[in-house]
């Protein structure tokens, strides 16, 4: 995936950029990661991926993988190419409980 991606979650916040609304619920956000984009600003969270839509201003919510969508992010790298690279917890889950698993957006 790549900055001109569409996101998976489909939710995007007011103009005005409030992150609560793209999480949907009460915010209790902790950062844990962020990576600075051409067109995005990308910050992972307890709850998940986020993204910082420079140009339109909003916050937009990734699933990461295609399906993790609010599970805690351990650490964002965004390569030279624009790919970033997520890793999550796994904690929970069924195949490797416990184990960190890492993704290329």
């Amino acid at each position: 995936m790549t900055e001109s991606d569409p996101p998976v979650g489909g939710l995007k916040s007011k103009p005005e950029g409030r992150i609560c609304h793209a999480v949907g619920e009460k915010c209790g956000l902790t950062s844990r990661g962020i990576a600075f984009g051409k067109d995005k600003v990308w910050l992972g969270t307890n709850k998940g991926l986020f993204a910082w839509d420079r140009k339109d201003m909003f916050w937009t919510r990734f699933a990461v993988g295609g399906k993790y969508i609010d599970l805690p992010v351990n650490e964002l790298l965004l390569d030279e190419a624009g790919k970033l690279l997520v890793t999550i917890e796994q904690e929970g889950l069924p195949a490797e409980a416990g184990k960190p698993r890492s993704f290329e957006l």
